[in-house]
């Protein structure tokens, strides 16, 4: 045999070896689909659902509930570190809200314990943008999933409006409000998912609870004298869902 075909030959040979073995187990040709490193930067953008119930408190009459629920767009950045299957990262994201709360309450008022007239009164609050800059850590649980608990700190806008009418030798209305950035806490949990290289689908849930609102109560019309004071708490809940691209 002539040595250029002889060497052609054993090439082939060489070939088919590896060749002939993937035939025989199919699982062997097939690579193992590569693990999502979850270090790195990225950034994002998400949309929520939001929900608050909280309590006003006055000094000069019975307490009463507000609740309500709104919507909140947001962006996001963040770094993550990968330890095997742990993770540790941190995070900041700025949200746009549309959160209103209210409610409305009526009654009978005394003097010297003697009922002397009627009143209604009316709260309303609403938070209009909040952020939040978060620790997070979890761990990556198959190839491409990450489940993580997370907190930190917490600021947001909050507008807060009070009005009461009473009727006593003639009407009377008293209002007070304020409108002030608010700084708290905020803790929760969730999950993402890599769906392509760089691209990540999110779910998580946040309880945020920001410090609360403290407004005096002061005539606008015949009385003459601050009627109290009221306290609100600026509390609420959200559940986010939203996409990132790591780099």
């Amino acid at each position: 045999m002539p040595p250029k075909v002889a060497s052609l030959s054993a090439s082939a040979v060489l070939l088919a070896v590896p060749m002939m073995g993937a035939i025989a187990d199919p699982a062997a040709a097939q690579a193992d689909p590569p693990r999502f490193d979850w270090t790195g930067f990225y950034v994002g953008a998400m949309g929520d659902y939001a929900w608050a119930d909280p309590s006003a408190d006055t000094s000069f009459t019975s307490d009463f509930d507000a609740d309500g629920d709104g919507f909140t767009l947001g962006v996001l950045g963040g770094y993550g570190i990968q330890f095997g299957p742990a993770f540790l990262g941190l995070e900041a994201d700025m949200n746009y809200a549309d959160l209103r709360t209210g409610g409305q309450g009526s009654g009978v008022f005394s003097t010297a314990g003697i009922p002397t007239g009627d009143y209604t009164e009316e709260f309303a609050s609403r938070i209009e943008w909040f952020g939040t800059v978060r620790a997070r850590a979890g761990f990556a649980a198959g190839e491409r999933v990450l489940f993580y608990g997370t907190g930190g700190l917490a600021f947001g806008e909050v507008d807060t409006d009070y009005i009461r009418d009473e009727s006593y030798l003639g009407p009377s209305s008293y209002a007070g409000s304020d409108s002030s950035v608010k700084v708290g806490w905020t803790a929760g949990g969730g999950v993402e998912v890599a769906v392509i290289p760089s691209w990540i689908l999110k779910a998580e849930y946040l309880h945020v609870d920001l410090e609360d609102t403290d407004i005096d109560i002061e005539p606008t019309l015949g009385a003459t004298t601050t009627l109290g004071t009221l306290t609100s708490d600026n509390d609420f809940d959200v559940v986010r869902f939203g996409v990132n691209h790591g780099f």
